[in-house]
C-alpha cells in the first residue's frame, strides 16, 4: 500500500506470544505495527523479532503510570525501537471523571510530560476514547480542556470510532487539531445491539463509518499513520487481514 498503514497489536492479544502475533501481522500483509507497553518493556527482544520479519514500529501506547514514574525507561525503549512518538492510551477509571478544572489539570500534566519528552527527541500524543467527547455538567468537553491546557507539545492520535460512539463529528476534530495530529485509529462500529459478542466493533469497511471519507480527511489533516484496530474480534488474525484488504480497495477506487 502507498498509504502509511499500521496495526495496533492490542487487536491480536488473544493470539498469545509475540511470535504468534507478529506472524499473523506478516500473513495479513502489514509492514508496520503499533506496539503496546509490554513490547516496549522488552525492547531488545521486540526489536529483534520485528527485524526478523521485516517489520517496523510506527509508534507505541505507554500507560500514564509509566510516563509519570519511568520516564528514562520510556525514552530508552523508544529510542531503541526507533519510535519517534508514543501515545498515552487512556486515563485510569478514577481519572475519567470530574469537572472542567480536573480535565484542565490533566491537560497540564500531559503537557509537562510532552515537553520533556519532546526535548529528548520523542513526541507524546494522546489517544482518545468516548468519554473525552461527552459533555461535562457545564457543557464543555474534556478533549478541549486537555489540549487547551497542554501547550503545543502534546499531539493527538484520534480514535475515530470512539469519537463516533460519543456522537462527535470526526471531521470537526480532524480539522481542529490538524496541527497536532500524528495518527488515527482505523476501526469500525455497527448499529447498537449488533455484534454484542465483539463489543459492537467490526472489521474496517463492514460497519457504519464512512472510511473512504475519513481516510482521506485524516491524511489531508496530517496523519502520519492509519492504525488498524479491532478491540474485541473473535478471529483477530482474519479481522486485521479483512481490514487491510478493505483499505487497499480505497486506494484503487
Amino acid at each position: 500500500m502507498t498509504n502509511p498503514v499500521s496495526v495496533q497489536l492490542y487487536s491480536l492479544r488473544g493470539l498469545g506470544s509475540l511470535d504468534n502475533i507478529l506472524d499473523a501481522v506478516v500473513t495479513a500483509g502489514y509492514k508496520a505495527v503499533e506496539l503496546t507497553q509490554n513490547h516496549v518493556e522488552d525492547a531488545e527482544v521486540t526489536k529483534a523479532k520485528l527485524e526478523a520479519r521485516g517489520l517496523i514500529a510506527s509508534g507505541a501506547h505507554i500507560g500514564l503510570a509509566a510516563l509519570r514514574q519511568k520516564q528514562p525507561w520510556v525514552l530508552e525503549g523508544s529510542k531503541l525501537l526507533g519510535l519517534h512518538h508514543v501515545f498515552m492510551p487512556a486515563h485510569s477509571v478514577e481519572e475519567r471523571v470530574g469537572n472542567a478544572s480536573d480535565w484542565a489539570s490533566r491537560g497540564r500534566e500531559l503537557g509537562l510530560l510532552a515537553r520533556w519528552m519532546r526535548s529528548q527527541g520523542v513526541r507524546l500524543g494522546y489517544h482518545n476514547h468516548d468519554w473525552e467527547f461527552r459533555p461535562l455538567a457545564d457543557g464543555s468537553l474534556p478533549i478541549t480542556h486537555i489540549f487547551e491546557n497542554a501547550g503545543d507539545s502534546l499531539f493527538l492520535e484520534l480514535d475515530i470510532a470512539w469519537a463516533v460512539r460519543a456522537g462527535a463529528s470526526p471531521s470537526t476534530w480532524l480539522k481542529r487539531y490538524s496541527d497536532r495530529l500524528l495518527a488515527v485509529h482505523v476501526k469500525d462500529v455497527v448499529p447498537e445491539g449488533q455484534k454484542a459478542d465483539e463489543g459492537g466493533w467490526a472489521d474496517v469497511g463492514s460497519g457504519i463509518i464512512d472510511w473512504e471519507r475519513f481516510k482521506d480527511e485524516a491524511l489531508k489533516a496530517g496523519a502520519q499513520w492509519l492504525v488498524v484496530e479491532h478491540d474485541n474480534s473473535k478471529d483477530p488474525a482474519a479481522s486485521i487481514k479483512a481490514s487491510l484488504g478493505y483499505l487497499k480497495t480505497l486506494e484503487s477506487a
